[in-house]
């Protein structure tokens, strides 16, 4: 299995956390193997042609840069400088600050890099690591990262440091999409707005279906009041006057006229209470309406008279 270095690879370790930038590859001397030494690689960013890392402060280092690149006639060239960064411990614990290496390397000098390998044999060769005096040490990335702003603008070219500003605006793109899931809701968003509709609709028609008579039979008028027309309705509902009222007064006809089932119920109120036999006739009478008649209104009070009569023949047994 090769251990050579790919740019996928490198690309998809920039963003991860120090352990993984700082474990996944290895610097060495030789485009060949096998090679004299290894050194450490703090990953930090990429762009199109080539990407940023961190080195130990090694002479060795800047040679072997230097060297592939005269003895295989590389076009695209390295930069490379030493700026102070702070370090830590593995633990996190800030250590202090050291020198160390930051560099530009073109992806032609991928040559030079190995993965490193997490289980086989111990080996002898030598390797550089960031030290902070004689302890193991890490670049801190919240340090390190703002070195990287300050070289970018400083010390690269223009063209470059256009590539690394474009790469890592795009990186912060795809980390607020990480944030968001990364899926578009707005259709999820869009089918609780009618659902929440849904449920207003339901609540309003219950609460329609506990309101009065009154209000259920004149639904349109639960906010503005009665119109003329349903003032209208409900005196032709109401029927007769009190007795106090002449009785021309109450034999006055009602706007539209009576169905005949109340014409009947009207004249025996007139005569008072009926006796037994009257009482049948006004419940054969009130029978035949209900089947007959169509109006909501006209049909409610059938059905009360209707009880009203079972009560009236209840009492005069």
């Amino acid at each position: 299995m090769s251990n050579h270095v790919t740019e996928d690879l490198i690309r998809s370790k920039v963003t991860q956390d120090t352990k993984e930038r700082l474990s996944t590859v290895f610097l060495v001397d030789s485009l060949t193997d096998p090679y004299q030494w290894r050194c450490q690689v703090f990953l930090l960013r990429v762009r199109a042609l080539g990407f940023m890392c961190l080195f130990p402060s090694e002479l060795s280092v800047q040679h072997a840069l230097s060297q592939v690149e005269q003895s295989a006639g590389l076009e695209e060239k390295c930069v490379i400088t030493e700026v102070e960064v702070d370090v830590e411990s593995a633990k996190g614990k800030a250590l202090g600050t050291i020198s160390m290496f930051i560099a530009d390397i073109p992806w032609s000098y991928l040559g030079l890099f190995r993965k490193v390998q997490l289980r086989g044999g111990a080996t002898s060769t030598p390797i550089f690591t960031f030290r902070f005096g004689t302890s193991l040490a890490r670049p801190n990335v919240a340090s390190a990262e703002a070195v990287a702003d300050r070289w970018i603008s400083d010390v690269l070219d223009a063209e470059a440091a256009k590539e690394y500003t474009t790469a890592e605006e795009g990186f912060d793109g795809v980390s607020e999409g990480a944030g968001g899931s990364g899926v578009d809701r707005s259709g999820d968003i869009e089918a609780l707005h009618v659902r929440i509709a849904q449920l207003e609709s339901l609540l309003q028609s219950r609460g329609d279906a506990t309101t009065t008579g009154a209000q259920s039979l004149f639904a349109g008028a639960r906010r503005g009041g009665l119109s003329q027309a349903d003032w209208a309705r409900l005196h032709q509902a109401a029927g007769a006057a009190p007795k106090r009222i002449a009785r021309a007064q109450r034999a006055a006809p009602q706007a539209g006229g009576d169905h005949p089932a109340l014409q009947t119920l009207r004249a025996e109120q007139d005569r008072e209470v009926g006796g037994p036999e009257a009482e049948d006739e006004l419940e054969a009478e009130l029978a035949s309406g209900l089947q007959s008649v169509q109006d909501s209104t006209h049909r409610l009070l059938l059905l009360q008279m209707k009880q009203t009569q079972a009560l009236m023949k209840t009492l005069w047994k």
